[in-house]
């Protein structure tokens, strides 16, 4: 069964043996021994024979499937088939060097698909199958062979991990990137006329600001002088009187129109004043605050995340 699709699902030319380096064949079959024929046993197979015997006719045709994804350069496919393959195979004694040389392929899809879409994830999804390929290799193979293909595997490992250093790095240069066009440009012409603007915008505001409460200190003297000639007017009746009761009238009539001028006035500088003043203040901390934003911004390199200061 396993052994007669084995032999036959890839001409030699894909027969590339399982620690060999990827290249653009396709991986080659594992290969493992197959049930023994009931024939041969001179008994009739058990249920649990034919049960075996099934899944690895599934296996057969999943790998086949994996390797004509491979060739066609489909590798999320071809891994796909092959842990569906993988787990059709008994995990038996007989199936050992089997499971672990589809592992093997998978690792070596893995990294086909890495130089692809250089997604690191692969190259770690490889590594862990290769290390999972390698704590097997005493079991699977003659002694005579082991320290051959320990040391084959562990150069694919030797060199996945370069890759990895390599892929890590180049995921920092893209985030030093992404954070370099984060960081705030500052503009030193505009941050001069913005400066200049707030200062004039304060000024102005707490200039007319004052100017309000002089007319309302005017509006409060015109207050106090029409009260005063309130309270002395009614005791003027007399004829003698005539004269300061004119003087007392023209008093009042002044401090009304104090009042009115300074009421006036000052509700009209404060109503402008004032909102100078608040938003001169809410511009020059914004600009402040932006100019910090620029001074101190975030900075990525190979030590870690840290700030930069300045430009």
């Amino acid at each position: 069964m396993w052994t007669s699709f084995v032999a036959q699902a890839v001409s030699a030319a894909l027969a590339l043996g399982p620690v060999q380096p990827p290249s653009e064949s396709a991986p080659a079959p594992p290969a493992t021994p197959s049930p023994v024929p009931a024939a041969e046993t001179g008994s009739a197979p058990c249920p649990a024979e034919g049960r075996d015997e099934s899944a690895l006719a599934a296996a057969k045709q999943l790998f086949e499937t994996g390797v004509s994804h491979y060739e066609a350069a489909e590798f999320d496919q071809a891994i796909h088939a092959w842990y569906e393959a993988l787990s059709l195979v008994p995990r038996t004694s007989e199936n050992r060097k089997v499971r672990a040389e589809l592992v093997y392929n998978i690792a070596r899809a893995q990294e086909r698909a890495y130089d692809v879409d250089h997604d690191a994830r692969r190259l770690r999804r490889a590594k862990r199958a290769l290390e999972r390929f390698l704590e097997e290799v005493e079991a699977i193979y003659p002694e005579a062979e082991v320290p051959t293909q320990r040391a084959a595997t562990e150069n694919r490992l030797r060199e996945i991990d370069r890759k990895i250093a390599e892929a890590e790095a180049e995921a920092r240069r893209r985030e030093r990137e992404r954070l370099e066009a984060m960081r705030p440009k500052f503009d030193p012409v505009l941050d001069r006329r913005q400066r200049r603007r707030n200062v004039g915008m304060l000024g102005a505001g707490a200039a007319l600001t004052v100017l309000g409460a002089g007319a309302l200190g005017m509006m409060g003297a015109g207050i106090g002088l029409a009260r005063s000639a309130s309270s002395e007017l009614p005791d003027l009746t007399t004829e003698a009187d005539l004269h300061r009761r004119r003087e007392v009238l023209a008093q009042g009539a002044l401090g009304d129109r104090l009042v009115i001028a300074g009421a006036v006035t000052g509700g009209v500088l404060l109503l402008v004043g004032l909102p100078l003043v608040i938003a001169g203040g809410l511009f020059e901390r914004e600009r402040k605050a932006y100019k910090a934003s620029y001074a101190v911004a975030p900075a990525l390199d190979d030590r870690g995340i840290g700030l930069r200061f300045g430009r």
